[in-house]
């Protein structure tokens, strides 16, 4: 003979039943990355609780995700992004209502599959990552000082920052570019290349002049004088260049 159920626990059934297939967020691993459309194929990486009749609890792998649309920033004509490879986390949101009709055509639609919260129409978002896998140590002290772009833990990074931590007494505003990125400012490397060649030919030039005279130009032995001062010309001469690679910029 069945047990018979109390009216509380008959509406707690109810109420796992209807919930059970309601998703906000969660997160999930990246098993698949189109760069084309943008999207990723992505594996929930939380499994699905399920009660049983014996109020035992057993646990459901979630399948996998497909055509998943990657929530990069984007406005105003401009966009930021950065590479998504396999067994990266993303955190997956999932819409209230379908958003497939409006993906397609960008227009104001009527969803046609009216499941609420369904499993099928989530965004993913690059923002979260285990425990085990934290920031890296090395950029710890960058970080508490301003804004931070680039490779975690290397050199090819954009520190955006101000000389002081204090809220009420902000200094001045600076902005620092990794050891990487020294060849990417605007006086750099090939730059500083042209001007020692510059600097060559200007330096013979002067040699050239220090010692030229023009002979038979009067009657007799006599001749012009040099063009200058040789002392003074040799001292003109182009000495040794400083290097015009940048590594800081600094804000106004």
């Amino acid at each position: 003979m069945p047990r018979p159920v109390s009216l509380p626990r008959l509406f707690d059934v109810a109420r796992d039943a209807m919930t059970e297939n309601i998703y906000t967020a969660m997160p999930a691993r990246v098993t698949t990355y189109d760069p084309e459309t943008n999207t990723i194929t992505a594996q929930p990486v939380m499994k699905r609780a399920i009660f049983t009749k014996e109020d035992e609890v057993v646990y459901e792998e979630l399948p996998p995700i497909p055509n998943v649309p990657v929530g990069f920033y984007r406005m105003g004509g401009y966009i930021m992004t950065f590479p998504i490879y396999e067994g990266d986390t993303v955190l997956l949101v999932f819409s209230q209502v379908s958003t497939s009709e409006w993906r397609s055509t960008g227009q104001d639609s009527e969803p046609l599959d009216t499941r609420r919260h369904g499993i099928s129409d989530p965004v993913a978002i690059p923002i979260v990552w285990p425990d085990t896998n934290p920031l890296p140590s090395e950029d710890l002290d960058n970080r508490a000082k301003g804004l931070v772009l680039g490779r975690e833990g290397g050199k090819a990074q954009i520190h955006c920052r101000e000389h002081s931590n204090a809220p009420d007494d902000p200094g001045d505003p600076e902005i620092l570019l990794g050891v990487e990125a020294t060849d990417f400012v605007a006086l750099s490397t090939p730059t500083m290349a042209d001007l020692n060649a510059l600097k060559t030919s200007v330096n013979a030039l002067i040699t050239q002049l220090a010692i030229h005279t023009h002979s038979g130009v009067t009657s007799g032995s006599a001749v012009t004088g040099l063009p200058g001062n040789a002392t003074e010309m040799n001292n003109a001469a182009v000495g040794t260049l400083a290097g015009v690679a940048a590594t800081v910029a600094k804000a106004k």
